[in-house]
């Protein structure tokens, strides 16, 4: 990013005569682009198309935030540019295309995302709309800035005694527009009616640069949204539906012969292989579930469980286990990379649906594990049991720990049994001992600290969280009370159960399956309802202690900045407030977080047991602004805070 300068592309256009609009994208700084593109959520995605690339200002900093970028122009001069300038920046993971957005050369489903900025008003809008339906897998989302009727009104004004040609553009626009005549003249009710079908949902419209804008943020725009009161330039963003109802999807995969499933539940693997995030964010109609319940278990279709189930008992699922260990391990060396490798496969695969719990329709979870591969998500338990099975399937001893509020693992590796958790850790992050090796039950037992450190699931999630209770605002009492608050630290989930009832505190139970291979593989739930063989860890009990929650937004009020006190369990307990300033931005966000990622933040600190500061102390220490809230009486080194998202004090202030 480093060398990332939109400047550059001014030069560039002049040695190949084509520097009028070049002017005019180069009077925005480069932080301009970054900012926008960032502010629209446009990152973390394998592949992105951008449609009409231009000189590759967009382009280049899609490809800072996504995999891959395929810049796609029908201009050849505008295409050599945008390659040359791309090549000066040092970004390697763009791929351009000289085609055309009406017939794109790309095959079916292979992009997940489009970025179409400036080209949608001079396209034939029903056709391009159903190519780029038709490149964009399942889910996947398309971002649109266009003209509309103002603009060309604007346009037509302008002109009226000047330039002939664009006079006439302007006038067929306006007047021919609706009709498909390109350019046309696409309004914010256009394209509600334009969306408005069974290929595209979650449609968003508004005046260039308004789109998701936060609290009290200055728009990020290049044209005005109106002119004399009608829509000027209008930004729009939808996803592609996934399918239409779940009940067809259901049936539909009723219908897939026995011969193909394996190689269904092969191409599940292999995608998950390919990831390099954790989609963290995951929109609900992926994982899909009927209105929850406020106990929130057993939130799920009937119809997918009872389908994915039946896909598994169609496998011999022996094979399949020893299959995936061999493909997931295979540039492994050592015992512990082979570990590691499931643990991370385990980590990227599964979806911890805090308020999705897949039952099958006996009142059963879902035991088996290549049903829940298929799945694709499941809570700790889900996620446990799949990997006691691949260990176990594959010459390693293993066994299930229930303890707390959570279920895990442990494998015996290197002399010792170790936790063996892909539920607790973001993808990556693995708790270790002084030695570097991975740590057991009896050590987090003697010293909470070795997994306080690591972030736990419930502050990975939490954005997620958010997103639930926007979608289901009458789960908000429980989720608050359960999923927002109780932020705990990660050995808090082996303590006290923090839910009614429970189990005893400090009570960590191991329990080893019994049986063969064979009587697991003709068992429907892959002998998981057997007896157990149990062993309870007896050890220093593990206390439920609470970290304070999440600084969610900050506020200027007159000259001060000021937030929302975070939430205590221990209500007499006083928060201390880090506030860590710097000149450049931390370089990481919670929607693009890479695996092995490190959440630190370097800057001045100030620290503060008020949740209100002066804008001039800040300000004069730098630009960005990063919250952490700490429990005065935790060693800051023994505690993984989860940090606020990054607020730029320029927009409070401009």
């Amino acid at each position: 990013m480093d060398k990332l300068d939109i400047s550059l592309i001014l030069s560039i256009a002049k040695a190949y005569n084509d520097e009028g609009y070049a002017k005019f994208i180069c009077q925005f700084p480069t932080s301009f682009y970054l900012d926008r593109v960032k502010r629209i959520n446009f990152s973390g995605y394998e592949k992105v198309l951008d449609i009409g690339c231009g000189y590759g200002q967009w382009t280049s900093v899609l490809a800072m935030y996504n995999q891959k970028v395929i810049a796609l122009e029908c201009n050849q001069n505008r295409l050599s540019i945008a390659q040359e300038f791309i090549k000066n920046c040092e970004i390697q993971n763009v791929d351009f295309v000289l085609g055309d957005a009406i017939s794109l050369p790309l095959d079916d489903l292979e992009v997940d995302a489009i970025f179409c900025y400036g080209v949608f008003m001079f396209l034939d809008r029903q056709k391009a709309l159903k190519e780029f339906h038709r490149v964009l897998k399942p889910g996947g989302k398309i971002y649109i800035c266009t003209n509309a009727f103002g603009w060309w009104l604007r346009m037509w004004l302008k002109n009226i005694f000047g330039d002939k040609n664009l006079r006439s553009a302007a006038y067929r626009a306006m007047t021919q527009g609706r009709k498909n005549v390109i350019p046309n003249s696409t309004n914010k009710k256009d394209v509600f009616r334009l969306l408005n079908s069974d290929d595209w949902e979650d449609v968003l419209v508004e005046y260039e640069g308004h789109l998701f804008n936060e609290i009290e943020a200055k728009p990020l725009n290049c044209y005005q949204g109106t002119f004399l009161n009608f829509d000027a330039v209008i930004e729009f963003t939808s996803k592609k539906k996934a399918i239409k109802t779940i009940d067809e999807k259901a049936n539909r995969e009723h219908k897939i012969s026995p011969n193909n499933v394996v190689n269904i539940f092969k191409n599940t693997v292999l995608e998950t292989l390919t990831k390099t995030n954790y989609e963290y964010i995951t929109p609900l109609t992926k994982y899909p579930q009927p209105k929850p319940s406020l106990d929130l278990v057993n939130n799920c279709y009937a119809s997918i469980i009872e389908v994915k189930t039946s896909l598994s008992l169609s496998l011999n699922r022996l094979e399949q286990l020893q299959w995936l260990y061999a493909r997931i391990t295979e540039s492994s060396k050592s015992d512990l990379e082979k570990f590691y490798a499931c643990l991370t496969f385990a980590q990227l695969h599964f979806f911890h649906h805090f308020a999705g719990q897949p039952m099958q329709t006996n009142g059963v979870s879902v035991l088996d594990p290549i049903a829940g591969i298929l799945l694709g998500f499941g809570r700790c338990g889900t996620v446990s049991r799949l990997l006691v099975d691949l260990f176990l399937c594959n010459g390693f001893q293993s066994r299930l720990v229930t303890a707390g509020c959570h279920t895990s693992s442990e494998v015996f590796l290197g002399g010792k049994w170790v936790l063996a958790d892909a539920s607790l850790f973001p993808p990556g992050i693995y708790p270790m001992d002084d030695s570097g090796d991975p740590v057991s039950l009896e050590q987090i037992a003697e010293c909470p600290a070795l997994i306080d450190k690591c972030p736990s699931y419930i502050n990975y999630h939490h954005e997620y969280i958010d997103a639930f209770l926007k979608t289901y605002p009458e789960t908000d009492g429980i989720i608050g009370k359960y999923l927002r608050n109780p932020l705990l630290p990660s050995s808090g989930y082996f303590a006290k159960e923090y839910f009614t009832g429970g189990r005893a505190i400090g009570l960590i139970e191991r329990l080893s399956k019994t049986g063969s291979f064979q009587e697991w593989n003709a068992d429907v739930n892959f002998g998981w309802t057997r007896n157990y063989e149990k062993d309870v860890l007896q050890g220093q009990i593990l206390t439920t202690r609470q970290r304070p929650s999440q600084v969610q937004d900050i506020y200027l009020v007159g000259e001060y900045i000021t937030w929302n006190k975070s939430f205590s369990i221990q209500h007499d307990t006083e928060i201390v407030y880090r506030l860590v300033v710097s000149d450049t931005s931390r370089k990481w966000a919670y929607d693009s977080i890479p695996i092995g990622f490190n959440l630190s933040v370097i800057g001045e600190v100030i620290k503060t047991q008020d949740n209100h500061i002066s804008i001039k102390n800040l300000l004069c220490l730098g630009r960005y602004l990063t919250i952490y809230a700490e429990i005065n009486s935790w060693q800051e080194e023994d505690i993984f805070y989860l940090p606020s998202k990054e607020f730029d004090l320029r927009f409070l202030v401009n």
